[in-house]
């Protein structure tokens, strides 16, 4: 896992804008600005954007999308709408989404301050487990301390990172 820290809004604002325009199909980007849509389940949600990229392998989907739901505990949230998740698994769908895409590389632009010290970690064991080298946070420098104790690669210039480390 890797985190680029950001000064403050408008920053961030123009940090999603600029990777949307750049970089649009070569990452997977999970902003508050792409929300679930709210008429389809959990699992509707999840296999609708890997859907556009693969052949129809409905069930092999559903048994994946029901063994990583399990490993967050919301195995029983998979048939539920939008409207009735948490904050924490909302934030899970959409980085199921984004992990079940054909893309290698997840960038998570200011999504886990609001998230419970124990949601983060739960996030931070799973990275740790599975993708974590191909998925950088852009975090707000004033949320540092949620931090403490994680290891993490600090990113100085996500630029950089992007178009030496990713071959973008």
């Amino acid at each position: 896992m890797k985190i680029y820290w950001i000064d403050n809004f408008i920053k961030d604002k123009m940090l999603v804008d600029e990777i949307l325009q750049s970089f649009h199909g070569k990452v997977v980007l999970i902003n508050r600005k792409f929300p679930l849509i709210s008429n389809l389940s959990v699992f509707e949600n999840i296999i609708l954007p890997a859907s556009y990229y693969s052949e129809n392998k409905h069930l092999f989907f559903e048994d994946k999308v029901a063994e990583y739901l399990n490993r967050f505990e919301m195995l029983q949230k998979m048939h539920s709408r939008q409207n009735e998740l948490t904050k924490f698994e909302n934030f899970v769908v959409r980085f199921l989404q984004a992990y079940f895409s054909p893309f290698e590389n997840i960038i998570a632009v200011n999504e886990l301050y609001e998230l419970h010290d124990d949601e983060r970690v739960a996030i931070f064991q799973f990275l740790k487990a599975e993708k974590s080298d191909n998925v950088l946070f852009m975090e707000y420098n004033r949320y540092r301390e949620i931090y403490e104790g994680i290891e993490y690669q600090n990113i100085e210039d996500y630029r950089n990172w992007l178009t030496r480390d990713l071959k973008t």
